[in-house]
């Protein structure tokens, strides 16, 4: 009996299986497991940003959740929100790009990492692509933060001077108040956190007195990305010159017209640019003469038709035929014409118009 127990003891001996170490204990990854850090040769576009230093800024975290880019180790698991908070906690620290590496695990996409290394002795890594431009990543080079400064310092040059807003690139909706195109505004104030703020103000005023604010920030219309949006959309929605002195000989009732962002059939093309702006796509030409062609431009549901840059005709998609809600700020002059949508498509039917404003286009 005790020869049988001893038999079944070592039978079980050789069949259990492995012991597993315990949980605190790191395992030996397997063949197949085994991930390898090394480094990367830099890519030429991104080669000078080595020993450079690096700041993580609010601005670019909120854009296109660009802290989902941030580690605490090459490769790990980590949830957005543990990222977000990661990021959090080092915003504003300057860190040095010590170089790129790369990690490869068998059977997986190859990917890339910045590290970066605080003084204080700790590290962050930032996935990065090579088509990935600097300014879709979460921090900002010291190159990055004195052009943000001198454009905040252009801006805020604006402050008590008279700017003439173009509503064009300024939508009502962002608007504090009720401003007419091309009404002018005093610049009263301009309010930021500093260099990539989460959230700019620009304070105006208007001619009666009447305070308007517009506001860049992630909870308003736009994020403030990189911040070339912004400055771009001040540069280009307020002109810093009186556009009357421009057209001196234009009359009263063209610019009473031009700032309700109306246009009439029969207006030059300045006129119609100074009321609604340059079309999103390049004019079409549609038609041509031995003297003279005729171009198409549209403007959201509007067509436009210009002859020697003068405008012909106004045409929008009849709603019978789209089924899209009546047009009630344009007045139809009865005549309907057709044009194809694309090649195969069906043809639009077309209301032609004589006059037409942009307000809800």
């Amino acid at each position: 009996m005790k020869k049988i127990f001893a038999v079944l003891i070592m039978l079980c001996a050789v069949h259990a299986p492995a012991f597993s170490a315990p949980a605190d204990t790191a395992a030996a990854p397997t063949v197949q497991e085994k991930a390898v850090l090394s480094a990367a040769p830099v890519w030429p576009d991104k080669a000078a940003w080595v020993g450079q230093q690096a700041t993580l800024v609010p601005a670019k975290l909120n854009v296109s959740a660009s802290y989902l880019l941030i580690f605490q180790q090459p490769g790990q698991d980590m949830s957005g929100i543990d990222q977000l908070h990661l990021a959090r906690k080092h915003l504003g620290k300057p860190f040095i790009i010590e170089g790129l590496y790369k990690l490869e695990k068998k059977k997986a996409v190859t990917r890339y990492f910045w590290r970066l290394a605080a003084k204080d002795g700790g590290v962050l890594w930032v996935r990065d692509y090579p088509d990935v431009a600097l300014s879709a990543l979460p921090f900002a080079l010291e190159r990055e933060i004195a052009a943000e400064k001198r454009a905040m310092a252009e801006i805020g040059a604006l402050v008590g001077n008279t700017v003439w807003i173009d509503r064009n690139y300024i939508p009502k909706a962002e608007l504090t108040a009720a401003v007419d195109h091309l009404a002018p505004l005093t610049v009263t104030a301009f309010k930021s956190t500093g260099p990539f703020s989460e959230a700019y103000t620009l304070d105006l005023k208007q001619a009666d007195g009447t305070p308007v604010a517009w506001t860049v920030a992630p909870a308003g219309q736009r994020a403030a990305f990189s911040n070339e949006q912004f400055y771009g959309m001040i540069r280009s929605g307020f002109m810093r010159h009186d556009p009357q002195t421009l057209f001196p000989h234009w009359s009263p009732e063209d610019w009473r017209l031009i700032s309700g962002q109306e246009i009439r059939v029969g207006w030059e093309r300045e006129k119609v640019l100074m009321s609604w702006g340059e079309p999103r796509l390049a004019p079409a030409l549609v038609a041509k003469g031995p003297e003279e062609d005729m171009y198409e431009a549209r403007y959201g549901k509007y067509y436009l038709y210009f002859k020697n840059d003068k405008l012909m005709k106004i045409k929008t998609p009849d709603p019978a035929v789209t089924g899209k809600k009546a047009d009630t700020k344009a007045a139809p002059a009865g005549k309907t014409s057709s044009r194809e949508g694309n090649k195969d498509g069906p043809k639009i039917k077309m209301i032609e118009l004589q006059e037409a404003t942009k307000e809800g286009n």
